[in-house]
């Protein structure tokens, strides 16, 4: 397996073994010389061309929120221009469709039919809590809520024996009240279900005679393995996005047809194996990190060619952003993992699926993510994504929340004119528009909104801390405790020698008892002082307020223009977000 040959590197050498797991029911390649790579996430639709092993046409379009396969259908005949549509001998297909509805609360109507006494088991969750301490911990909302969660009388022990039989007529009742309620998608889960399926199988044999055209999902199939809560969760899962995913194949499948494309459509799984369409269609959970997947695959097949084997994938796309650790050419794999996290890291904080996935760190921060003020009154991103339609302000699609494309614009990291491969032009004026709103949310002059907007999408990954004093801080009239600013893009990740990790080589956190850079007299004395000239004086908050850890004394009162305290809920503020940049100063306080 090579480096020259990448038609050889494919998902099912990557993943021999377990991680072929799911990969049933596929249909023969077809003796075609063409292969057809599709990509779909929540902005753009990504397809790749191959001819004999060799990337011949490559494609991107804006994803077609309403119908996907729209977005599909044009790409695929745009590199049908290279190729006849008889040479195609296979369509592989990734997508984040499944992620994206989980994370938006975009999917289907569902309901959950359970044993009765055990309906509050989605609520109840694991005694695990994420922050033991806060009396107030969020969690996620169940994708069903409580109103549609019904019971049935019908009992199985743990052993697999039955205490108590399925009562039918109930199990029609319940049909009944999911007509009324307008319910798109049924979920299954009984109590033991994965040792006795007998009462599973014939409740939603009935519901499937009740409810014609509405999907059942059932646990003894979707994941019979022991745990409740974890098994209910994966269950409502796939039912919560079966229909989305059901009828999206079914209508790619019909363009892919009318376009002249006979080749069989296989289906990326979160484990990096392959799986043909009707696996996808009933079992839709199993493609939860389906595009994230092919990224980590891809990864690993880069490194190779390069000589490492031990490799960091990032992929960042239009909703969400993932990172995978690939160890000895291998993706790492995990037996369970978390969507729609309430915490960012933080294990438990968000929906748990009992399904083989490649091990990946997701949040809901990408491109499109918007951007908006919480009720603390700082700037947040995500997890709620702009999308394809309307998309940022700045693709001019009737969109006007900032997002952070548009704050990227702004910045100057993308061209308005060659955007897209120059196939796009991105509109400033209303990605300036957007962006002034958000920055007269938070009090700020309207070009310290766009930082604030990036810092707030990359602050969600772990970064060092700098603690360190340096010689260069004297030079530059900044006080012996405030740190450098942000690495400059001109050198990405060349870190400066001044920085530390944050841990024990911060001078003030070895002392426990200082653990605010100023002493509690000196931030008495401090926090109410005049502000010098050039500076704003913050209105209607109270003041007061600690400093950071690393942040220092305030600036003299003859004036340090361009800095302001650690501290942002009282004091001083510069007035002008460029002016420590335009002195050439690397220097900043650490509130910034």
């Amino acid at each position: 397996m090579g480096a020259e040959d990448p038609s050889a590197f494919s998902a099912g050498a990557l993943c021999a073994g377990p991680r072929g797991g799911g990969g049933v029911a596929l249909t023969r390649r077809t003796t075609g010389r063409a292969r057809i790579g599709v990509d779909i996430g929540g902005t753009f639709t990504d397809l790749v061309l191959l001819v004999e092993g060799r990337v011949a046409a490559v494609a991107k379009t804006l994803t077609t929120p309403a119908d996907p396969s729209l977005a599909v259908a044009g790409g695929v005949a745009r590199l049908l221009g290279q190729v006849p549509p008889a040479a195609v001998g296979e369509v592989v297909h990734g997508t984040t469709l499944v992620s994206n509805a989980l994370i938006e609360r975009t999917g289907a109507v569902t309901c959950l039919v359970t044993t009765a006494g055990v309906r509050d088991a989605l609520a109840i969750r694991r005694e695990h809590r994420y922050d033991l301490y806060d009396l107030f911990l969020e969690l996620p909302e169940p994708l069903v809520p409580r109103r549609r969660r019904w019971e049935v009388s019908e009992r199985v022990l743990a052993d697999g024996t039955v205490d108590r039989p399925l009562d039918e007529a109930e199990v029609r009742r319940v049909a009944g009240r999911a007509r009324r309620a307008g319910v798109e998608a049924v979920a299954v889960c009984f109590l033991h279900a994965y040792r006795h399926p007998d009462h599973e199988r014939r409740a939603a044999a009935v519901l499937a005679e009740e409810l014609p055209g509405v999907p059942v999902s059932v646990s003894s199939d979707v994941v019979p393995e022991l745990g409740e809560y974890v098994r209910a969760s994966t269950t409502v899962a796939n039912a919560y996005v079966r229909p989305l995913v059901d009828g999206y194949l079914e209508t790619l499948e019909r363009r892919l047809a009318a376009a002249g494309v006979r080749a069989p459509l296989h289906l990326m799984l979160s484990t990096g194996g392959l799986a043909g369409v009707e696996t996808g269609r009933r079992f839709p959970v199993r493609l939860t990190e389906s595009g994230p997947a092919a990224g980590a695959i891809g990864a690993a097949f880069l490194g190779q060619a390069a000589g490492e084997r031990d490799v960091l994938a990032f992929d960042m796309g239009g909703t969400t952003a993932k990172a995978c650790l690939v160890e000895a050419g291998q993706p790492l794999l995990a037996r369970e993992h978390e969507v729609a996290r309430v915490h960012r890291f933080a294990p438990e904080s968000g929906l748990p699926l009992r399904v083989p996935v490649i091990d990946l760190i997701e949040i809901g921060a990408g491109g499109g993510s918007v951007a908006r003020v919480d009720r603390f009154g700082l700037p947040k991103v995500g997890p709620e994504s702009a999308g394809a339609e309307p998309g940022p302000a700045c693709y001019g699609r009737g969109g006007d929340r900032p997002t952070v494309t548009d704050a990227d614009l702004l910045l100057g990291y993308l061209d308005p004119a060659f955007f897209l491969g120059g196939e796009m032009a991105l509109d400033v004026r209303a990605a300036r528009a957007a962006v002034g709103r958000l920055a007269a949310a938070l009090g700020l002059e309207a070009s310290e909104a766009p930082p604030a907007s990036t810092r707030s999408s990359t602050r969600a990954w772990p970064r060092p801390r700098a603690c360190t004093p340096s010689s260069a801080a004297a030079t530059s009239g900044a006080s012996r405790w405030w740190r450098p600013a942000a690495p400059a893009r001109s050198t990405p990740g060349a870190w400066p020698a001044a920085w530390a990790s944050g841990g024990s080589s911060c001078p003030r956190r070895q002392a426990s008892r200082r653990r605010s850079a100023c002493s509690r007299r000196r931030r008495r004395s401090t926090t109410r002082a005049a502000c010098p000239p050039g500076w704003a004086t913050w209105t209607g908050q109270r003041c007061g307020g600690p400093w950071s850890r690393c942040g220092g004394t305030a600036p003299a009162t003859s004036g340090a223009p361009g800095w302001r305290p650690a501290t942002s809920r009282c004091g001083c503020r510069r007035t002008c977000a460029t002016a420590a940049r335009a002195r050439g100063s690397p220097w900043r306080s650490a509130a910034t």
